[in-house]
């Protein structure tokens, strides 16, 4: 794989696995959490955040219909978490259904992922007919609203008349026509639009991301192309057809691309060009199939096909790795300052890693800063913590991982290795991670920014029942995501 290329993935864990990995077209895997040696009693205000949405179910509207029905599912984490509230609001022609979660500050909650599913009516009266996408948290669906108006009943036949005898006259004489001359030029025939496929069904399957899966990490103004593998999985022949824009982000592509010519039950790559905005954020676009009539289709007839990059909050070059920052932690507290690691290491397998201390201690002044700034005490350093951080930063960097970048090549979870370095009988723990080489937004900040915008790992670096943390950055120039970061976050 090209290292220009590599994609970035940030995950976390919560005394457990959190992995925020998606696929075009499906929602990301449920985090689970995993419950304390000993409850830690809630502090503060409760902690809101997002809920997981798996599936989004809107029921087909009568022409007319001035209420629309969308039922919404998905999982909440542990036995802590709740619904706060679902609401609902109209941007143009997306429907933003917001699914809010809610739990106590500082509660360590036993490992019980609950189903959940919630009905939400949209009000769509006076709206105009036409294609309209509802989208609930991270999942979407189409909604097409049809027109009111009443079908035009047909004309009743009418009676053919009877053919009559034509009267009889008597015969003219032809009149004379004067001959004219033959025209210089014939004139071309007009070309007849390409006729819409009849009788056949408009239908295709989403088969892969080829190019830029989703939260792909972007620099500023980077452009990339987009493609995706699609089938087109019903009874038409794409002779004609485009993609088009539908909502969401257009990332500065065309809004109309050709498609090349597919057969029903063939495969076809798909490229759009995009270039990613020039401030950091997430951003989505939908993009839906179109006919020679003019007909929009997506996936399975009604999802679409989208694109979603993460553009790093630091533009231009990688920042610079220099400058000092404090490794002691919270004052007065010990703390064990990280092991400098800045020459190459050769670990088994042949695999070379380096370290960053550099990386570390500005990891670590981030975190606490932003702990401070909002009424927390700083985070005292580890070396325990810090030392099963440092095993896990190495293993992925050298080993990489299967579905759950939080458990070890040896099948250990991240509290296994804290333990395993002597770090037992702790009250609270939590892991963040994020993955990406330095040159694509993979520095100390770009880590940074990245977590403080995910709910998720935000609330790791905010949670109030944390004291001590360990911090660890790998690098390998061979493996998949090239820089790895690993950060514990515990209480003893």
């Amino acid at each position: 794989m090209n290292r220009d290329r590599r994609p970035t993935l940030s995950i976390t864990g919560a005394l457990a696995v959190a992995l925020l990995l998606s696929a075009c077209g499906s929602p990301s895997p449920t985090p689970v959490a995993v419950s304390p040696a000993t409850a830690t009693a809630p502090a503060g205000p409760p902690q809101r955040g997002l809920a997981l949405v798996q599936a989004v179910d809107v029921a087909a509207p009568a022409p007319g219909a001035e209420r629309v029905s969308v039922t919404v599912r998905g999982q909440l984490g542990d036995a802590c978490t709740t619904l706060a509230d679902v609401s609902a609001r109209r941007t143009g022609q997306t429907f933003l259904i917001t699914v809010a979660t809610e739990r106590p500050a500082g509660a360590a909650c036993a490992a019980v992922v609950s189903e959940f599913e919630r009905t939400i009516t949209l009000d769509v009266a006076g709206l105009p007919a036409g294609e309209y996408v509802v989208v609930a948290n991270d999942m979407s669906q189409a909604l097409t609203l049809a027109s009111s108006a009443p079908p035009t009943p047909a004309a009743p036949p009418t009676a053919t008349p009877a053919p009559t005898e034509p009267a009889s006259a008597a015969p003219t004489q032809a009149p004379t026509v004067a001959p004219t001359s033959a025209p210089t030029s014939t004139p071309a025939p007009t070309t007849a639009p390409a006729a819409a496929n009849l009788n056949c069904v408009d239908k295709a399957a989403f088969d892969s991301d080829v190019t830029v899966p989703d939260d792909t990490l972007m620099k500023q103004g980077q452009a990339f192309t987009k493609t995706w593998r699609v089938r087109n999985a019903g009874t038409c022949v794409w002779q004609g057809y485009s993609l088009t824009f539908y909502s969401g982000d257009s990332l500065g592509a065309n809004t109309t691309v050709a498609m090349p010519v597919v057969q029903p039950g063939a495969y076809a790559n798909i490229s759009v060009d995009m270039t990613a905005p020039a401030s950091g954020g997430v951003y989505i676009g939908n993009w839906a199939f179109q006919n020679t009539a003019g007909q929009r289709f997506g996936i399975a007839g009604s999802g679409y096909l989208w694109v979603k990059i993460a553009v790093s909050w630091v533009g231009g070059s990688a920042a610079s790795t220099s400058g000092s920052a404090s490794t002691s932690g919270a004052a007065g507290t010990p703390g064990a300052a990280p092991v400098a690691e800045t020459s190459a290491v050769v670990t088994s397998g042949g695999c070379s890693v380096s370290g960053n201390d550099s990386y570390e201690a500005q990891v670590l002044t981030l975190i606490n800063n932003a702990r401070q700034q909002n009424g927390l005490a700083p985070l005292a350093l580890n070396g325990q913590l810090t030392a099963a951080a440092r095993l896990h930063s190495r293993d992925v960097a050298c080993n990489g991982f299967a579905s759950d970048p939080h458990r070890g090549s040896d099948g250990s979870s991240f509290y296994d290795r804290v333990r395993a370095q002597g770090y037992g009988n702790f009250r609270s723990a939590r892991e963040n991670m994020y993955m990406g080489p330095p040159e694509f937004g993979g520095t100390p900040d770009g880590a940074f920014n990245w977590w403080w915008n995910s709910q998720i790992h935000h609330d790791n670096i905010l949670f109030p029942g944390v004291t001590q943390i360990g911090i660890a950055y790998a690098y390998s120039a061979t493996s998949q995501y090239g820089g790895y970061y690993v950060v514990i976050f515990a209480a003893p």
